[in-house]
C-alpha cells in the first residue's frame, strides 16, 4: 500500500539519538519513534513497525513511503495478559516482531490498539492468533 504524500525521514535529535518519523506532504510529523542510540537500530524498528526504509538517494529526489501492515505480513498475534494484571499485544513474523508500544488496562482497549497495527478480530481464534 503506498501512503501518499506521507515520507519517512531518519534523523538525529539534538540530544544524539536516532528517531524515525513520519511526515505528512507539508513536513508535519503524524508519527515519531522513540530515540536510538545507531541507524541501524532505528532503521530496524521503522521495518518492525511495517515500515519500508529505503537509502536516501539525495535532497532533490523524494522517496516516498510504502507502508506494509501487519494483517499483511505472515505471522502470528498475540494478546494477552501479563503477571501484572496489564494487556499487551505483539505480532512474530519472520524474525521482526512488533508489539505494543505501553500496557493496557482491559482486554478491551489492547485489541483496539492491536487493530491500528493491522490486528483483526475478525480472523478468529485458530488462525495465526494466540490469545491468553
Amino acid at each position: 500500500m503506498k501512503t501518499t504524500g506521507t515520507r519517512l525521514h531518519i534523523r538525529t535529535t539534538i540530544s544524539g539519538k536516532w528517531i524515525w518519523e513520519l511526515r505528512t506532504a507539508d513536513k508535519h510529523a503524524v508519527n515519531v519513534s522513540e530515540g536510538f542510540g545507531t541507524r541501524a537500530e532505528c532503521e530496524a524498528d521503522a521495518k518492525a513497525n511495517g515500515l519500508e526504509v529505503v537509502p536516501k538517494r539525495g535532497r532533490r529526489e523524494q522517496i516516498g513511503l510504502t507502508v506494509v501492515p501487519l494483517s499483511e505480513q505472515p505471522g502470528t498475534w498475540s494478546i494477552h495478559e501479563d503477571p501484572s494484571g496489564l494487556w499487551l499485544w505483539k505480532h512474530y513474523g519472520d524474525g521482526v516482531q512488533a508489539e505494543s508500544k505501553c500496557a493496557f488496562l482491559t482486554r478491551r482497549e489492547c485489541v483496539a490498539d492491536a487493530c491500528e497495527h493491522g490486528y483483526r478480530e475478525e480472523q478468529g481464534r485458530g488462525h495465526g492468533i494466540r490469545t491468553e
